[in-house]
């Protein structure tokens, strides 16, 4: 028996909107022109959706290493918007959660910048420039910390695409491919019925898709619209 990793590239997800659409004979592939207006199609959907939405496209593990009296770590993870747990592994390969902090219950603490130990919570600050952890009480020692890292979506650079897809979740690649087909039928001017029954398809897609929301760690409960 055959083993599929199923997984989708941006020109897999081109080449499907188009035979949704009807503008490319399904088996055949877009040409050139085509392909050029499909990907600054989907970029720009990404872009959009990032902008106005901020969904996370699923969580990754970011692992690091304390230093003693240093309570701040860099994230190298520039798509990272927030984190869904933390801990960190004690000298006998336990594992030690810590709780996630907001924005206010971090800053209420009035000795957290002088207070050191080990650490007990973790807060996240998304609004830097270089998304940056806070540990509470300040490490006192080496740790070996863990964080689950919330992130977001991104575009496509190259023609494979397989560097985004690996940060997507596949439940997103079918409401992505119905938005695009919707985005191209209004591009090739499909007939006005058929333009709105693929556009309410993909924005139903979109709907369903965004209520896989993120709690926010610094500013309580995100809540999206999609309109």
């Amino acid at each position: 028996m055959t083993t599929i990793d199923w997984s989708a590239t941006q020109n897999r997800i081109i080449q499907q909107a188009f035979w949704r659409i009807g503008v490319v004979p399904y088996g055949e592939q877009p040409d050139s022109e085509q392909q050029d207006i499909a990907l600054f199609e989907l970029n720009a959907l990404m872009k959009f959706l990032a902008a106005k939405n901020l969904p996370k496209w699923n969580q990754t593990e970011y692992t690091f290493n304390t230093v003693a009296s240093t309570r701040s770590y860099a994230v190298t993870n520039a798509n990272a918007i927030g984190i869904g747990r933390a801990w960190y592994t004690d000298a006998d390969s336990q594992i030690q959660p810590l709780d996630v902090y907001s924005k206010e219950e971090y800053e209420n603490l009035t000795d957290r910048l002088v207070t050191e130990g080990t650490p007990s919570a973790v807060y996240f600050d998304r609004s830097l420039t270089t998304p940056t952890l806070y540990l509470y009480p300040i490490p006192d020692a080496v740790f070996a910390m863990t964080v689950q890292l919330d992130r977001k979506m991104t575009d496509w650079e190259s023609s494979s695409g397989n560097s985004a897809f690996e940060i997507v979740p596949q439940h997103w690649i079918e409401p992505v491919t119905w938005k695009l087909s919707a985005n191209l039928s209004h591009v090739f001017r499909l007939p006005l019925p058929e333009r709105d029954r693929i556009e309410a398809k993909a924005e139903n897609l979109m709907r369903e898709a965004l209520l896989d929301n993120f709690k926010s760690n610094d500013n309580g409960e995100v809540v999206f619209t999609y309109a």
